[in-house]
């Protein structure tokens, strides 16, 4: 979502040159967000993943803040 707010400024919702999105600790370690390029369709997907977080946002906004609430509860 957050990779979604800045996009609009690339052709393809992403910088094809810097196809790294962001790194992600997991368990001690880290993991690598980035663009599939290989994909011959990912300016589409990109595109249908965008409109399905744009149509949702509401619906994913109330998730994340129950989930937040959650997990205040259980002391995270």
């Amino acid at each position: 979502m957050a990779h979604f707010r800045e996009a609009y400024r690339y052709e393809h919702l992403y910088d094809p040159q810097q196809p790294v999105i962001d790194r992600v600790g997991l368990q001690g370690d880290a993991m690598t967000v980035a663009v599939c390029t290989d994909n011959e369709k990912i300016d589409e997907d990109i595109k249908l993943f965008s409109q399905a977080l744009s149509s949702d946002d509401e619906l994913i906004g109330e998730r994340l803040r129950t989930l937040s609430s959650i997990l205040k509860d259980m002391g995270y």
